[in-house]
């Protein structure tokens, strides 16, 4: 009688044995297995084997077809060998291109003007370079003023137009004024803008023939990266009226505070019926273009 009741007692716990060690089977499959790897960062580092670290002038600034001494301070790590040098000039000449110490003697122009030199042990090489002043200083920031000579090598058509105007005649004129003085140069000249700091690359020179009159870079600012690389990037074009504005005011011919007190030059934010507003100057003072505009002919 208890033999049925003995048998469903081992089939449960058959059951039941089963069950765990599918459960425990379950549990094992599960497992997270965590694998930890090394990686390593290598960092390159750019090592000059031969650097030219400076040129030493000696003067710093030399006169038209003088001389002067010029020293390469040259930096080199142990695997470099036995250098030699080789100097450049834009003009003027070397007495002798070679070794790190040579005699540069200055054209006969006034002006600034690159010295280069490359060192080399026939493997690797280290260039250095510097400014030189010849009758002026070399100015000591960049960019520095280049002259409208340097501007009319890539723009030959405009700078013949700039030679049309009272600008290209503007130190002429103040020479043969009876009230010329010192003030008078900042707008007779290149070079006096207090912002940016250019050096010394014009306040010294108003003397100097490449600097005087109103030229280029009276407008445009200094232009010698603009000469170096010519892009839209690295020259200023300002349509502002206070760059006209900052030489023809004042005293003499007050025209931008004149300007400002007209109907041209009102502020479009307080201006009735939103007339549109005028505010720069060149649309009426830009040459050939302002006479078809006067003439009433803007078919051009």
């Amino acid at each position: 009688m208890k033999q049925p009741h003995l048998s469903k007692v081992l089939l449960l716990l058959l059951v039941t044995a089963f069950l765990g060690l599918l459960v425990f089977t379950g549990c094992e499959t599960e497992k997270e297995v965590i694998k930890t790897e090394e990686v390593i960062v290598h960092d390159t580092i750019t090592v000059n084997i031969i650097s030219v670290d400076s040129i030493f002038a000696t003067p710093d600034s030399v006169t038209q077809g003088k001389s002067i001494m010029l020293t390469a301070d040259v930096t080199t790590q142990p695997e470099a060998g036995a250098l030699t040098f080789k100097w450049f000039a834009e003009a003027g000449s070397f007495d002798n291109a070679e070794g790190d110490t040579v005699s540069w003697t200055a054209p006969d122009s006034a002006g600034v003007y690159v010295v280069s030199v490359h060192a080399t042990d026939g493997e690797f090489i280290g260039i250095g370079s510097r400014m030189v002043g010849v009758d002026m200083f070399a100015p000591t920031v960049t960019p520095y003023y280049v002259s409208d000579a340097a501007c009319s090598q890539c723009h030959p058509g405009m700078h013949d137009d700039w030679e049309m105007t009272g600008h290209a005649e503007a130190w002429a004129g103040l020479m043969t004024s009876s009230h010329a003085g010192p003030s008078c140069f900042p707008c007779h000249a290149v070079g006096y803008e207090p912002q940016p700091n250019t050096g010394n690359s014009g306040h010294d020179e108003a003397p100097i023939d490449k600097f005087v009159d109103v030229q280029c870079e009276n407008c445009h600012g200094p232009g010698s990266d603009h000469a170096d690389g010519p892009s839209p990037a690295n020259i200023t074009v300002d349509w502002d009226a206070l760059v006209c504005g900052k030489c023809h005011d004042g005293e003499h011919h007050p025209y931008y505070t004149e300007w400002q007190d007209s109907p041209h030059g009102f502020d479009p934010a307080t201006s009735a019926h939103g007339a549109p507003a005028n505010s720069f100057c060149q649309g009426c003072h830009e040459g050939v273009a302002a006479a078809y505009r006067l003439s009433g002919d803007v078919s051009s």
